[in-house]
Formats: structure tokens, sequence, C-alpha cells
């Protein structure tokens, strides 16, 4: 999976990453961007997504709330739920990708999830993967 490391002007409409081609049942992206602002349109995804701040603010909307990420938190948003994700400044964020069958305990509805630094350290791991 892939960690960009990325200024405002690297980023393009061809760079998606798109977590449906990945044949696992988990995958993960990791952003290290300086930004004016940056915001990936309404959108969603038949896996679940984990979206961890380590910096930088991130928002999320999602459903009818709207989710402030600040560094070190995660929101947890379920498949097939419409997202769209801002952020802006000097920001470090990572993605996890779940497939919904192979986690069935996971949350059903969006919501704020500590992540230990077990958790955070498997994530950076993750995005490392091929």
């Amino acid at each position: 999976m892939p960690f960009y490391q990325l200024n405002e002007d690297d980023l393009r409409p061809d760079d998606d990453f798109d977590p449906a081609e990945v044949p696992r049942a988990i995958a993960a992206i990791g952003f290290d961007m300086f930004t004016k602002g940056v915001e990936t349109p309404i959108h969603e995804h038949l896996k679940a997504q984990l979206i961890l701040t380590l910096r930088g603010v991130v928002r999320c909307e999602a459903g009818n709330s709207v989710w402030i990420v600040p560094p070190r938190c995660a929101v947890w948003i379920p498949g097939n739920v419409p997202h769209s994700v801002t952020a802006a400044g000097n920001v470090e964020v990572y993605c996890l990708f779940v497939e919904p069958d192979v986690a069935p305990a996971l949350p059903r509805q969006c919501c704020t999830l500590s992540i230990s630094p077990l958790l955070e350290r498997l994530l950076l791991y993750a995005t490392q993967m091929p």
C-alpha cells in the first residue's frame, strides 16, 4: 500500500487510490503533506474506513454528522456510508480499509475510536506492505 509525501502541487485527480482494487481484506494508505486545503468529495467504499490523524486536523462529514479528527485520534466509517474528508495545513493522515465480513464486531455506525500505540504502529506498517 502506498505512503505519500506530497506537496499541494503534487495532488492530481489521477492519483486516486481505490481500496476495492486491493485483493486483500485490508488496505492502508498514508499521507504526509502540506496543503492550503484539500478535500475528497462525497464518496463511499464497500470496505469500512478508519481515519487516523497523527499531525494536523482532519474534518470528516459522514451521514448527518461532522467529525473533527485531531492528532492521535481516529474516526470509524462503516462500509457504504457516504462521506467526505477535508484536511489543511501540515497533516499526516493514515487510512485503513477493512472488508465488512472479516470483522463483524466492529461498529456499524460512525464513531470515534481510541487508538493504542500498537494499533497505530501496525497501521503505519500496513502502509508499507506491497
